[in-house]
């Protein structure tokens, strides 16, 4: 094989695996955002003051939380508690809550940033705590 030869076929491969590369990034599939199940439409008509059973529950502070609900529909709900919980809060909510059992949420009320203000239920130890109650009573919120 000549030098010539040598040169056209690494040519050709370099050819090659940039049309690879270019394939794979421009492919539709490779940049789609990942979608959301239609099971967990949010529903608009939740009625206020109704306790419905909590499926997950993601604390993303002491006092706000990502919650799917169990309805007709499991929808999912951005939500926080009546007061304002200190910032290390969150570990020891989320050390109750591993702790607990037969979470539920009552929707109080609905704010005009879209998150719906609650209050969250839970069983441990065998009696009925109130997630807001029980943060006061810890001394975790601000006065």
């Amino acid at each position: 094989m000549g030098r010539k030869r040598i040169m056209e076929t690494i040519f050709l491969g370099l050819w090659i695996m940039i049309a690879v590369i270019l394939f794979v990034h421009y492919n539709k599939k490779y940049n789609n955002p990942v979608k959301i199940p239609d099971k967990l439409k949010i529903k608009n008509n939740l009625e206020l003051n109704k306790i419905y059973d909590i499926k997950r529950i993601t604390v993303l502070s002491g006092d706000s939380f990502d919650v799917v609900i169990y309805d007709d529909v499991e929808s999912r709900l951005l939500s926080k508690l009546n007061l304002t919980a200190v910032a290390d809060s969150k570990n020891v909510v989320l050390k109750l809550l591993n702790n607990s059992t037969n979470p539920k949420i009552k929707l109080t009320k609905k704010d005009n940033d879209g998150k719906w203000v609650v209050d969250i239920l839970l069983t441990s130890e065998e009696k009925e705590i109130n997630l807001s109650e029980w943060l006061v009573r810890q001394n975790l919120v601000y006065k």
